[in-house]
């Protein structure tokens, strides 16, 4: 069985043209993070013994990446971070067929760092609001 490139995490950053997900160039390593919060519901009743319900489902994930030389991969994604803007995403594949998970999101930190003899890195992080999609491409 084929196996997804873990690398395409696309976010789209042109909201008056719907559809033009862009790729983050240079991307080296990625990560989703999906998590329920729990509702303890323990009580003296219990004879000692956890219980719980699911509570609020959460998604974030990051992108870490090569800084394009004319900074094309990252000025429009910094203009979003300080604007607070909703950002369309999709994690996945883009051959298709390929599982993908969509949404929306927002910025929440950005990092850049740089050292000799090494590409300037920049990791960003973001922040689901609302439902996740489960789909291919």
């Amino acid at each position: 069985m084929a196996k997804i490139d873990g690398l395409y995490v696309r976010v789209q950053t042109d909201s008056a043209t719907p559809g033009t997900d862009a790729a983050i160039l240079g991307v080296v390593s990625s990560a989703m993070n999906i998590t329920t919060n729990e509702i303890d519901t323990t009580s003296y009743e219990g004879n000692g013994d956890y219980t719980g319900i699911p509570g609020t489902r959460s998604a974030d994930f990051s992108a870490d990446f090569h800084l394009e030389a004319d900074g094309s991969n990252l000025t429009t994604l910094m203009a979003d971070q300080k604007a607070g803007t909703i950002l369309d995403f999709i994690y996945g594949g883009t051959t298709s067929g390929e599982f993908q998970i969509s949404g929306t999101c927002y910025i929440t930190s950005m990092n850049i760092s740089a050292s000799i003899d090494s590409a300037v890195n920049v990791s960003i992080s973001f922040r689901v609001t609302g439902a996740l999609a489960l789909g291919t491409a």
